[in-house]
């Protein structure tokens, strides 16, 4: 389990919405760990049952009914681990990026650096549109991600920058890393219901596919991916004002900075690589 970073709350709880998985019946709805046992289930089951059905005793509930409930590992176990991977890189790239000290007074910086920290929340609603298997609204949440990242990687150190907007800023950032253009063109293309895309809302049998694991796994692929562009950006705009001089994400080769090629995020984009292997997404490249 992973906590986004820079939570105040008195009492921060170790699970949020995007790392529950929903048990229940026709009565009742709850929520719990995504990697909570099958005994756990059971018990919290039991409680809802016999307080629905007006039973004093849990145990009681539990024997009697039980043994027809079954809470074996779901197949969206992997989703689930890869969930916490995904925000554990956004959470190990913020604590590295606001421990930075004497950052200047530079307006356009300042807000940068909020923004990256406000991304959590577009992050983690991504999440949940994934978990919730809203494959369209996923994609327009991360177009949503990549057009900040690129407006970040262009205004940070800009002096006249609140007329920039965001999506007008992706020429610019392919400058840093070309394949951000493709993926751009790839999210603008799924933000919409079209002809084009039948197949990814309609069944053979002319139904209405309201959701898939296959496309839920492939909106996490793609978020991974903008994982990445977070760390490598996020790392460049201190580095770029020379705050930073030994770097994670990023590396200096004939006086320019550029994406590190043995970044962690790499190792992390090719253990998911498999999500994508029956897709033909970006040719079956990633970055």
């Amino acid at each position: 389990m992973t906590s986004w970073w820079g939570h105040e709350e008195l009492f921060k709880m170790n699970f949020e919405v995007e790392d529950l998985d929903l048990i229940g019946d026709h009565l009742f709805t709850l929520g719990v760990p995504w990697n909570a046992s099958e005994e756990f289930k059971k018990k919290v089951m039991s409680a809802a049952k016999s307080y629905n059905l007006g039973i004093k005793s849990v145990d009681y509930t539990l024997k009697k009914y039980g043994q027809y409930w079954s809470f074996k590992p779901s197949i969206e176990k992997e989703l689930n681990e890869a969930i916490q991977d995904l925000k554990r890189i956004i959470v190990n790239a913020l604590d590295y990026l606001m421990e930075i000290t004497d950052k200047p007074d530079i307006p356009s910086l300042y807000f940068c650096g909020a923004a990256l920290i406000r991304l959590q929340n577009t992050f983690k609603a991504a999440l949940i549109s994934i978990k919730s298997r809203l494959y369209f609204e996923g994609m327009s949440l991360e177009r949503m991600i990549l057009e900040q990242l690129a407006w970040i990687y262009k205004v940070h150190n800009m002096e006249d920058f609140f007329e920039v907007k965001p999506n007008k800023c992706i020429k610019d950032l392919k400058k840093m890393m070309p394949f951000v253009g493709r993926l751009y063109n790839y999210l603008s293309n799924g933000v919409h219901l079209s002809p084009k895309l039948f197949n990814e809302y309609i069944e053979k049998d002319l139904s209405i596919k309201m959701g898939d694991i296959k496309q839920s796994y492939l909106n996490l692929y793609i978020l991974f991916l903008l994982a990445d562009i977070f760390c490598i950006v996020g790392e460049y705009i201190y580095a770029n004002t020379k705050l930073v001089t030994e770097y994670r994400y990023i590396e200096c080769a004939n006086g320019k900075l550029k994406p590190r090629d043995n970044r962690d995020t790499v190792d992390m984009i090719k253990k998911y690589q498999k999500f994508i292997k029956e897709e033909n997404f970006l040719n079956g490249q990633g970055f």
